[in-house]
């Protein structure tokens, strides 16, 4: 919480919204922060500002991936997008690429094989519109 607060309180808020609102890319309604190649600091908030950014954009659903070690790191949230379950999308997802996810229907993770990110990202942005 006190993280929380001093985030909100200084600038650091308004600049994640900011970076995100400049990085985010938009496909159909799928709001994309993609930092697998370069990761910048969002302050731990870099999903919240994606969304702040994505509903601004009018997009319902976000997507924000990173790498870690030999694998990405995917965080999906639905943000007023209604009709496709995160959860069941990334668990069946992660089945068919030998990856490890799962959530629950407005908010899914995984960690997946690098050559996999591409194919998560087209994928979802089909099934979202």
């Amino acid at each position: 919480m006190e993280r929380y607060r001093a985030v909100m309180s200084g600038d650091r808020w308004t600049r994640a919204v900011r970076r995100a609102k400049e990085m985010l890319q938009v496909r159909g309604d799928l709001a994309l922060l993609d930092l697998r190649r370069g990761r910048l600091s969002f302050h731990g908030f870099g999903s919240l500002a994606l969304m702040e950014a994505a509903r601004e954009r009018g997009c319902g659903y976000t997507l924000l991936l990173h790498d870690a070690r030999n694998s990405s790191i995917a965080s999906l949230r639905a943000c007023g997008g209604a009709g496709v379950d995160l959860g069941l999308f990334v668990q069946d997802f992660a089945l068919r690429h030998g990856a490890d996810g799962g959530g629950h229907p407005a908010s899914a993770g995984a960690r997946l094989p690098r050559d996999a990110a591409d194919l998560l990202i087209d994928e979802l942005a089909a099934m979202v519109g």
